[in-house]
């Protein structure tokens, strides 16, 4: 019985550590809030490439569909919008868009250059 009052502040802890370090449920969606539309101006010698995205079939798709276009190298801003199916990367003027392409044609997506 002396240990219990100690086990019990112990157990708090533990619980308060992960509750704290895990960022709580939502944890996800602070370290990607999920836009769907790229906002504000260009930056100079970049151009806005647009992407049709089929095969999206729920909102943690455009998700997964940033962070594959985001490590793309060359890539400096990027957003998926289920709503619209359309993927958006901003890249250096003249940038091939095969590299994307490859990175949006995984898996169960079918993606092509927008006109």
């Amino acid at each position: 019985m002396k240990f219990a009052p100690i086990l019990l502040v112990l157990a708090a802890l533990a619980l308060g550590y992960v509750a704290l370090g895990t960022g709580g449920r939502d944890a996800g969606a602070w370290k990607h809030p999920g836009v769907d539309h790229l906002t504000g101006d260009v930056p100079a010698g970049h151009q806005v490439l647009r992407f049709e995205v089929e095969g999206m079939c729920c909102e943690g798709c455009p998700e997964k569909l940033d962070e594959w276009l985001a490590a793309v190298e060359g890539v400096t801003d990027s957003a998926v919008s289920f709503e619209q199916g359309q993927a958006e990367a901003v890249v250096p003027i003249g940038f091939d868009p095969a590299p994307l392409l490859s990175a949006l044609n995984q898996d169960k997506y079918t993606a092509r250059l927008a006109k």
